[in-house]
């Protein structure tokens, strides 16, 4: 067996036994493989089988993929054909900020050339999501640059923005913001906005939001 064999088998029966939560450290892996399958230490890389990531010198689509690597730089075990969702980073030698080379959508990978393409994918699944969410309230959803915006007639209700790596949801009424479970900060023009993390919450806070506006006419 080649020593990707080896690391993957041995995910594969540790997802099996834990399921995907567990999250660990680069030295514990190591040690988890290592006593099941001796090996260099050098020769059993996370960093090089993550989804979330990639390196120089590896061809991504064709290498195993079996973890998330983390903020804080520890791997959340996924094992090999997990559906992953999201994007993948990079960074080239003497750069100091990320890249985004692809993107995951329920385990289907593909190549994005940039940080625009991959927010206008996530604008077009919001802007999916938001539609089904509300097809049963007589509004209308429509997108504006890198929003999606929801209006009743000529007045708009909310929008979201998608920006690098969160959503920013706006809207015009204070009555909403003393009514969310998030907390609201006022903008300049008179609007009221806070920040979200997943295309989920956002479909299920608008569809909250507009319901609530609309029961109020």
């Amino acid at each position: 067996m080649t020593i990707e064999e080896k690391v993957t088998e041995f995910i594969h029966d540790y997802v099996s036994s834990n399921g995907t939560s567990s999250v660990l450290d680069r030295e514990l892996l190591y040690r988890l493989v290592n006593a099941v399958y001796p090996m260099n230490k050098n020769s059993f890389l996370p960093a090089d089988y993550c989804y979330n990531r990639t390196n120089e010198g590896i061809d991504f689509e064709k290498h195993v993929h079996l973890f998330e690597r983390t903020d804080e730089g520890k791997y959340l075990v996924l094992g090999d054909y997990y559906p992953y969702s999201g994007p993948v980073f990079y960074r080239r030698r003497g750069e100091t900020e990320d890249s985004i080379s692809g993107i995951w959508t329920n385990g289907v990978y593909e190549a994005v050339a940039s940080i625009t393409d991959t927010i206008e994918l996530r604008l077009n699944d919001l802007l999916g999501g938001v539609k089904t969410a509300l097809k049963e309230c007589s509004v209308t959803v429509t997108t504006s640059e890198n929003a999606v915006e929801v209006h009743f007639q000529e007045l708009i209700i909310c929008g979201v923005n998608v920006e690098k790596k969160v959503y920013k949801i706006y809207n015009v009424s204070s009555d909403w913001a003393d009514c969310t479970s998030y907390h609201c900060d006022p903008a300049e023009d008179g609007t009221w906005y806070y920040y979200l993390e997943t295309i989920d919450e956002c479909i299920g806070e608008v569809q909250r939001l507009v319901k609530f506006e609309k029961a109020k006419r």
